[in-house]
């Protein structure tokens, strides 16, 4: 019985000290399996969410060994290539740039960002949410009290934040009308907050709400503007003095201008459209140059042409060393308020073929009054910039006739329009006109000026309204749509009137013509677009797929948490696809 006690001893001391030993060297061993893990090759170690000034959030993501980043208020994923070690670059963009900053476990615990506006550097969170992460989950209301009590005297903060989520992200207006309502109660004497309100119950169609929420505002602050505005739109202001301010005056009435488009009209438009004379003239080379496509290099002619009697100008871009029978894509820009130049290194299309850009050949115009910029030096195209649809797509299709008739290498059964934005527009309106061009790929392009350019919940007519009112320019709310369809209505002696107005807005919808769109076709749209509302894809896609058309020839896109920029990661991939079968297809 001793011996066995004794040998019963031993055992149990020997199982002690190897447990110890075990959990001893286990501890020892804790910072060698940290730092291995935390310094490994893979990037999922990047992903996590970073604090950015108390009221943002950088999310950094990894999927299949890509890494992407994205403020929390932006609609476009950034995708990021490896610069060297932990530095990394937005692929489109080399000036934003990203930098991972280890602790001493060599584990990712800090962010450096430069070139997105919000620089500095930024910690890891934790598991618990922030309130803005809380905001975008749906928890309005837990997000606003814990603003609140973090920073009682924040409130012009917290409606720049409502703002901005009511702005960047159309679908989210009932949380913004959670949130502002939840911030009522805590500032019931803030005139902003009721007016914001306002804003976001028009956002989610609640007008009656909206109303009683700008009459409170007004009520506390008589000299609120966005009060004043909202009432003036619902046509609910209290005192008819407020309507006393001089606006632009136009012949006819908005109720007129905004009707549906008649059967007739649209035959008129076709009419008109099949008579136009797109055909070259006078084309010259003025230019010539190599460029630096990114996976190839190219020659660049700049030329001139004719149309309608005035100056044009473009770049024909051919890769070196490509064959003959090329595919063409007919690049087109976009526009904004201040008519940005063209710049050859911006064009979108060689940067979504990648690898692919030196099979096809560019076709580059640059549109009526706007610039084109190579080799330092500028090129402007004669004519009426504002004129940026219609005109525009003239432009487009005479461009095309022009390098088409001094390209050898080029294709001419095998050309696709592609646009984003205003381009997106002129990439359709060329293929519903030019039956040369057998493939559409639009990103984000209006196509109905009558119905679906409303936005923040009003209507075209609303807000078109207000404008004349206030003599917006450019820059300011429906400035732009008076520009480039009433302008030449309230300015000179020879008004256009009702039905040229009615007429330039319909040669501008691609919508009323889907029928007549090319074979192939592939449209982008991002659903949180507060430039271009998502329902301008939706309704071309519904006025397509009316028509029976195979599966295959059309596809439609439309990104959640994506706006004007689109999901550039997808967009790219998939767009990519598209302009490759150009390469298998003869049709």
């Amino acid at each position: 019985m001793c011996r066995f006690a004794k040998n019963t001893s031993r055992l149990i001391f020997s199982m002690i000290f190897l447990l110890l030993y075990g959990q001893l060297n286990a501890q020892s061993q804790v910072p060698t399996r940290a730092l291995k893990t935390c310094r490994d090759e893979t990037s999922s170690q990047y992903a996590g969410r970073f604090k950015v000034n108390g009221s943002s959030v950088l999310i950094v993501e990894e999927n299949q060994g890509e890494i992407t980043l994205r403020p929390i208020f932006w609609r476009s994923t950034q995708p990021l290539r490896r610069i060297n070690g932990d530095l990394f670059a937005v692929e489109e963009r080399a000036d934003r740039q990203v930098e991972f900053i280890r602790d001493g476990n060599g584990c990712v615990a800090k962010i450096k960002v430069a070139g997105f506006g919000d620089d500095g550097v930024f910690s890891r969170l934790g598991k618990e949410r922030t309130p803005i992460e809380l905001l975008f989950a749906g928890q309005a209301v837990k997000a606003a009290g814990r603003m609140v009590r973090a920073e009682p005297q924040g409130i012009e903060n917290f409606i720049k934040i409502a703002a901005n989520l009511l702005q960047k992200f159309p679908s989210k207006s009932s949380d913004a009308v959670k949130f502002l309502r939840a911030l009522v109660k805590y500032y019931p004497q803030n005139s902003t907050v009721y007016a914001v309100l306002g804003d976001a119950y028009i956002a989610s169609g609640d007008r009656r709400a909206a109303q009683q929420n700008y009459l409170r505002a007004y009520q506390l602050n008589s000299k609120n503007q966005a009060a004043i505005r909202g009432l003036r739109r619902l046509k609910a202001l209290p005192s008819p003095l407020l309507n006393k301010q001089t606006g632009w005056m136009i012949p006819f009435s908005l109720d007129d201008l905004f009707k549906p488009p008649t059967p007739r009209e649209i035959k008129e438009i076709e009419a008109g459209w099949a008579k136009r004379d797109l055909a070259p003239r006078n084309v010259k080379e003025e230019a010539s140059g190599k460029l630096d496509l990114g996976f190839t290099q190219a020659t660049v002619r700049i030329i001139s042409h004719s149309v309608h009697g005035q100056k044009h100008y473009g770049a024909i871009i051919v890769p070196d060393g490509i064959g003959k029978a090329a595919p063409v894509i007919l690049d087109l820009k976009g526009v904004s308020w201040d008519y940005f130049p063209l710049n050859l290194n911006d064009i979108i299309s060689p940067k979504i073929l990648g690898e692919e850009q030196k099979n096809f050949i560019y076709f580059v115009p640059a549109f009526r009054g706007e610039v084109i910029n190579f080799d330092a030096k500028e090129y402007i195209s004669e004519g009426d910039r504002t004129d940026s649809w219609d005109g525009a797509t003239d432009d487009a299709l005479a461009f095309l006739n022009a390098a088409l008739s001094i390209t050898s290498q080029a294709a001419a059964n095998r050309i696709c329009a592609f646009g984003k934005s205003r381009g997106g527009s002129v990439a359709l309106l060329a293929g519903i006109r030019n039956p040369k061009i057998k493939s559409v790929l639009d990103w984000a392009g209006p196509v109905d000026w009558f119905e679906l350019m409303g936005t923040g919940g009003w209507t075209q007519k609303e807000i078109a309204t207000d404008a004349l009112f206030n003599k917006a320019t450019p820059k300011e709310d429906g400035g732009q749509f008076i520009e480039r369809f009433l302008a030449k209505s309230v300015e000179g002696k020879n008004k256009l009137l009702l039905r040229e107005v009615r007429l330039k807005m319909l040669a501008s919808s691609p919508l009323y013509f889907a029928r007549k769109l090319p074979p192939r076709l592939q449209i982008h749209y991002g659903i949180e677009d507060e430039m271009v509302p998502f329902a301008n894809g939706q309704q071309l896609a519904q006025a397509i797929r009316s028509q029976k058309r195979k599966a295959s020839m059309f596809e439609a896109f439309f990104y959640p948490n994506a706006g004007h920029d689109l999901d550039q990661k997808m967009a790219y991939r998939q767009s990519k696809i598209f302009l490759r079968s150009l390469l298998l297809s003869d049709k």
